[in-house]
């Protein structure tokens, strides 16, 4: 087809989806792994873009497999690529680390430095996704040295984006400033609106986190405006997750609730586990506010399950924190103090910056707690004295 534009084709592909698929399959069936495996290639950025992750990563193992046996390096490096980046969004992250060193291994040793600059992206993106703040910056870094050399303005923009987000969870607010204006600088110039909104999400964060709830608020319904339009499913989901947190801190509870069960829904069809558990702290946090204690950590232990399971250290921090605030609230200070104490343990190995300030605090005032109640209390690994602290 002649598309004029790219929503053109992008509407194609969304209506002649399930043909492409049933199409890839058959050509498997009769014997012409080639020409699957390009199919399956061809479709991939799409059905990543559009969520579609389950359809993605079984058409690309397939295509891997393909160029494995066949030796075709520039194309299995591509595939691998693509591979890892749909393993990382449904959570599976050892597979993803396993498919990104293959591409990464394979970029280097084939000279090809704009698949290398992606790979270095995309692994960055992994160790973000668990938890490990440092080694993702690093990994940003290098990929950025890479584009800022041979890549495009959207590229740089991008890794903008990387970095910003990745210093947020650092702590460091004002560097992911000056980031995040690049960024938008960037994807102004390119065009992009998807991009724009979700950059204006994370700049919603940014001001959450300093606690500026008015400028957060507007940040992310000027987010939404973007991503209502040209934004995906995760998109949209994750700025509604984001409005409901500003909503919960803001005390609108009645209005935060139905926005997290809306986004939680979006998250479960998506099979979507690290935004689930996001979703299930908010959600925590909201019945811990609105006064329901019992209700609040049954959300927490459920996020944590999650995050222990696909190995999601910021989120396993969070739901042990605000479990740790329930249990207090509650007047359960052995308990409060022992997911505290994970809770900072975890904070402290992942250089999880906010985290760790946050636990710290919560923590002084169980200690303090404990001191005015026992002339001994004792919580993890410590012994606190009346008015210790």
């Amino acid at each position: 087809p002649d598309w004029p534009d790219a929503g053109a084709a992008r509407s194609w592909l969304a209506a002649e989806r399930a043909n492409l698929l049933a199409t890839e399959r058959r050509a498997r069936g009769q014997g012409r792994p080639g020409a699957a495996a390009r199919l399956a290639y061809a479709m991939a950025g799409f059905l990543d873009e559009e969520c579609h992750w389950v359809d993605a990563e079984a058409v690309l193992v397939t295509a891997v497999e393909h160029w494995t046996g066949t030796g075709e390096r520039a194309a299995l490096c591509r595939a691998l690529l693509h591979l890892s980046a749909v393993h990382a969004h449904t959570a599976r992250y050892p597979e993803a680390a396993e498919s990104g060193d293959r591409a990464l291994r394979i970029a280097r040793a084939t000279g090809d430095e704009e698949a290398e600059a992606e790979v270095l992206r995309t692994l960055g993106t992994l160790n973000w996704h668990v938890g490990d703040h440092q080694a993702a910056l690093v990994l940003f870094q290098k990929s950025f040295a890479i584009t800022a050399m041979s890549g495009d303005s959207l590229d740089r923009a991008r890794l903008h984006n990387n970095m910003a987000v990745t210093l947020l969870f650092l702590g460091e607010y004002d560097r992911a400033l000056e980031h995040f204006e690049k960024t938008l600088s960037g994807f102004t110039e390119a065009g992009d609106h998807a991009a724009l909104g979700k950059t204006l999400n994370n700049i919603g964060d940014l001001y959450l986190r300093r606690g500026d709830l008015e400028s957060s608020r507007r940040s992310f319904e000027e987010s939404l405006t973007f991503l209502e339009h040209s934004g995906n499913r995760y998109d949209r989901a994750t700025v509604r997750g984001s409005l409901a947190d500003v909503l919960t801190e803001s005390g609108d509870i009645a209005a935060a609730l139905p926005l997290y069960q809306e986004t939680l829904a979006e998250f479960r069809a998506l099979a979507d586990r690290k935004s689930q558990a996001d979703t299930l702290i908010g959600l925590g946090e909201a019945y811990r506010k609105a006064g329901e204690p019992e209700r609040a950590v049954r959300h927490f232990l459920d996020a944590l399950d999650i995050a222990r399971l696909i190995g999601a250290a910021h989120q396993e921090i969070q739901a042990l924190r605000h479990l740790g605030q329930a249990h207090f609230a509650a007047g359960r200070l052995d308990s409060a103090g022992q997911d505290l104490e994970a809770a900072l343990s975890l904070a402290e190995r992942t250089h999880d910056v906010d985290e760790k300030a946050r636990t710290e605090s919560v923590l002084t005032d169980v200690r303090r707690a404990v001191g005015g109640a026992s002339t001994a209390h004792t919580l993890p690994g410590l012994t606190f004295e009346p008015g210790g602290n």
